[in-house]
């Protein structure tokens, strides 16, 4: 039960992100520090969960069990997500303007990212309504997104600038979740086919994507 139950709240995923926060800071060549790590966990942890309901369908097409217990415990997963954002900006601040900002923008692009965006009145002119329904964009946000904040967060955060060793580190990180997050587009893609998303697998192939 206990191995259930981490798997299905996230918690892994945003332990996951605060090891390579930790990797990523060694790689750039900054001393590792546990704000990094925490502010990538709660990070993290609170766009993955908060995304949950607003992508409700998928998520029942994919793992209805998963969704019937982030259902079960709504109440209770978007309080500790939104507790989670508030205190990674909370330590960011603690960093200084510009660490706060980043990790702002990078917070307002992740809740963003399945929301409508283009006015109603604009949909005939443009096909794209949402971030989530630029081709392919699900998988390249998601490793972008976490490599940003376990590789170049933290020395923009601290240093103000990025060491030339920051973007190897960017570049690692962005490859482990983008094969991480390409993988599980293949397993979802019965899903994601009936309603209509444009994925990798579903754009190119199975084989293609592998």
């Amino acid at each position: 039960r206990m191995l259930q139950l981490l798997a299905k709240n996230d918690l892994l995923l945003a332990l996951g992100a605060a090891g390579l926060t930790y990797a990523a800071s060694r790689l750039a060549g900054l001393t590792p520090r546990l704000l990094y790590s925490a502010v990538a966990m709660l990070y993290v942890f609170a766009m993955h969960v908060l995304n949950h309901y607003t992508d409700k369908e998928a998520e029942q097409l994919n793992d209805p069990v998963r969704a019937e217990f982030f259902q079960r415990h709504q109440a209770f997963f978007l309080t500790v997500g939104t507790i989670s954002i508030l205190a990674a900006l909370g330590l960011a601040a603690s960093l200084g303007t510009l660490s706060f900002a980043l990790l702002l923008v990078l917070s307002v692009l992740g809740l963003i990212y399945r929301i409508t965006i283009v006015p109603a009145s604009l949909l005939r002119y443009v096909r794209i309504s949402k971030l989530k329904d630029i081709p392919g964009s699900k998988t390249l946000f998601v490793a972008v997104a976490w490599a940003a904040v376990s590789a170049l967060w933290p020395p923009l955060a601290s240093q103000g600038y990025l060491p030339p060793a920051a973007l190897f580190s960017f570049c690692l990180v962005f490859g482990l979740v983008y094969v991480w997050s390409a993988t599980f587009d293949i397993l979802d893609i019965q899903a994601d086919r009936l309603l209509g998303r444009e994925t990798i697998p579903i754009l190119i192939g199975e084989k293609r994507t592998l």
